[in-house]
Formats: structure tokens, sequence, C-alpha cells
């Protein structure tokens, strides 16, 4: 039976109404808006507006915006003030700037009486000298008050001082062991790992270094496989 033109119409209706209960939206006002960027400075450069805080009232707004990359990766924080109900352009000073290398201004964050601010990056090191790993990655995170100019790092919840022991890594290779893999192909894997371990030889006879092949299948003729 050949379909009406008003039935396909109430069809295709339903599938509209159906697809819109399932989205979930906000209306943004693209008429009035804010552009901010920092004064003398590539914001694509600095990565400025990796993270943003806003303090927000009637008359005027302050927004805190991070350049994790500012100053050779060693992060900066920009202040922006603009009027709470107007649009335009605004230049945004530098607020304070950090000098240890660490990406600070990644994450920003504010306390709720917007008396502090809390400003991290992930690229902070303690340095190691004496193991094979000379620097260990910790991040770091710094409290500024608002009407300060300097700021306190944290204490951070990672282990900040140096391994006792000299472990580099360990290294674990997972083999595809199921039937479906010729022998041919099983081989040429197994002959790969060697290659790669060959690099590290030096470091597993020191014990710096640990290595362990698992192969997974489904079945039980290959469960194991040794590497000397």
């Amino acid at each position: 039976m050949r379909t009406s033109l008003r039935e396909m119409y109430i069809c295709a209706s339903m599938i509209v109404i159906l697809c819109a209960s399932m989205i979930s939206a906000q209306n943004i006002e693209t008429r009035e808006f804010h552009s901010l960027s920092p004064i003398k400075s590539d914001s694509a450069v600095i990565h400025f507006g990796a993270s943003v805080v806003i303090k927000t009232s009637p008359m005027k707004s302050i927004a805190y915006v991070g350049a994790p990359a500012d100053g050779n990766k060693n992060g900066s924080v920009y202040k922006c003030s603009f009027s709470g109900k107007s649009y335009g352009n605004t230049s945004c000073s530098k607020d304070i700037s950090f000098d240890n290398n660490a990406a600070i201004g990644m994450s920003i964050g504010a306390d709720s009486s917007f008396s502090n601010l809390y400003i991290c990056g992930n690229q902070h090191t303690t340095s190691c000298p004496t193991t094979p790993l000379q620097k260990r990655m910790v991040g770091a995170c710094y409290k500024k008050p608002m009407t300060s100019s300097t700021a306190t790092m944290f204490k951070t919840p990672c282990v900040p001082g140096c391994p006792k022991i000299i472990l580099i890594a360990d290294i674990m290779f997972v083999l595809d062991d199921s039937s479906s893999v010729d022998d041919t192909a099983f081989r040429s894997a197994l002959n790969w790992i060697i290659q790669v371990v060959s690099y590290f030889s030096s470091y597993i006879d020191s014990g710096d270094l640990r290595v362990g092949v698992y192969g997974f299948s489904n079945d039980d003729h290959r469960s194991g496989i040794r590497i000397g």
C-alpha cells in the first residue's frame, strides 16, 4: 500500500520531536559578549585562556585567566576587569608570574568568598640527580590572596623525595596467543619483543629494569611465555 504524504509528514514530525526530547542544551546570547586578550602577548603562544575563574557583579566583573605557557612555560595569571552590563574588548594585565618552569595557570579556582585564588600547574619537577630518572614531575599549586601580589606554594600530596631504589621501570608485553594467530605471526611478535628488550639489556642485567610477557588466549595450550 502506497504511503501518503500526510503519513510521511506525521512520521517525520514524530522523529523530530523524539530527537528534540533527548537533547539538553542552553541558550547562549551571542550579541553581548566580552573578548579578553593579554596586553602585548600572543594569546595562542602563551595558551591564554587555558583556565578562567570569574567574579561577576551587576556593575563590574573580574576574570582571572591562566596562561601556563607564558614566560617560557613558567606560567602566569592575567587579571581582566570589565563592566558587567556591556560587551566589547578588554585588555588584561598580568596579575602574577611564576618562575619554576611548571606551567602554573593550567587550572585556577577560588574560594566561596572569592578572597583567594588557587593556581595549579602539572609540570613542576623535583630534582633527583643521583637516580636514573633525574627529574620527577609532581606538579604544584599556589594560594594567592586577591589583595596580594605574591603566592604561597602548597605542600604537594605527591611524594616529594627521590626514590631510594634505582629501579627505572617494569615493562610488561601482552601478546595475543589465541588460535586465530598463526605461528608465523606469533613468532614475528616474539622477535619484535626480543629486539626491543635488547636495547635495554644493560639495565636488565644491572637489575634497574624488569621485563615480563603475558599471553592471552581463548584456549590454554600456550598460556605462559618465558623470555630468558
